[in-house]
């Protein structure tokens, strides 16, 4: 009987321990392809003004006044945290003071005009996929911090 219990014992926690370890580990997976996804994002739409290593001097920059922000030093000007929500902000809106002025393009309306009449898959709603997108951003951006 003690067998028994130790068997049921044991294949439950089989059934319940594995599909979370393996949640996890699929987590990691995905943060590591949304961080790649990111940085696809950013060489596309943010290196030409920000550079491609995020410092602010890519080849558009000298015609913009004032001048993009150096996105490696998000962090350093927060008091070593880095500042998630005003990036997404940032990008969703393109309206922070931070980013300098409204010259900066408005990346959810246009990430938002490009998945319109597209369905993916049933369930995912365009608003999904534009925010899975600056998410991305987002997230890559963090990889540039000094």
């Amino acid at each position: 009987m003690n067998r028994t219990r130790t068997g049921l014992r044991a294949n439950l926690a089989c059934r319940t321990l594995l599909p979370l370890g393996l949640a996890a580990l699929a987590a990691g997976v995905a943060s590591a392809q949304s961080i790649e996804f990111g940085q696809v994002l950013f060489q596309q739409n943010c290196a030409a003004c920000h550079g491609l290593e995020g410092a602010g001097d890519g080849p558009v920059s000298k015609y913009i006044k004032p001048a993009p922000a150096d996105l490696k030093q998000l962090s350093a000007s927060n008091d070593g945290t880095y500042p998630f929500g005003r990036v997404w902000e940032s990008i969703a809106s393109g309206s922070l003071a931070a980013h300098g002025n409204s010259e900066m393009p408005v990346w959810g309306d246009l990430f938002m005009s490009e998945a319109l009449p597209k369905e993916v898959h049933p369930g995912v709603s365009a608003r999904n996929l534009v925010d899975a997108r600056m998410m991305a951003l987002t997230y890559y951006i963090q990889t540039l911090q000094e």
